[in-house]
């Protein structure tokens, strides 16, 4: 693993700012970090510096057909949705760091995205299993 140190301290003071600014609890963080970890995963930790247009479009690709740990399905789409959601945060407050204005286009974190199927699809709400009426009054 090769992990750079200005990664690293890019990445302290935004779960700084997560903690601080937006108030988020420990456990929100902590999917913020994994979404961080996908992302230098997918790059094999390239500096964060060098995010584009074109590597956003790879890496909601490469999401997609992520395949889930002990298994050969792809990961959900709710999974991608947030992961992509999480990682366009990081980058959209990366953007507006000093020593990273010039390196990142705005536009570029946009790319970040599903398609609108697959947001609808990921967001919609789960089929939850009731009981039938007769079952209830068996009870």
């Amino acid at each position: 693993m090769k992990t750079t140190y200005k990664n690293e301290q890019v990445k302290i003071k935004f779960y700084e700012w997560l903690k601080n600014y937006k108030q988020f609890s420990p456990k929100t963080i902590n999917c913020y970090e994994k979404a961080v970890w996908l992302w230098e995963d997918f790059t094999d930790y390239k500096n964060f510096g060098s995010f584009n247009e074109t590597m956003a479009v790879e890496f909601t690709d490469w999401l997609r057909t992520k395949k889930k740990v002990r298994s050969q399905e792809n990961v959900s789409l709710t999974y991608c949705y947030h992961t992509l959601r999480f990682i366009k945060l990081f980058f959209d407050w990366l953007s507006k760091q000093n020593g990273y204005k010039r390196k990142i286009n705005t536009n570029a974190v946009d790319y970040l995205h599903l398609t609108k199927k697959e947001n609808q699809e990921a967001t919609q709400p789960k089929d939850i299993k009731c009981p039938e009426v007769e079952e209830v009054k068996k009870t």
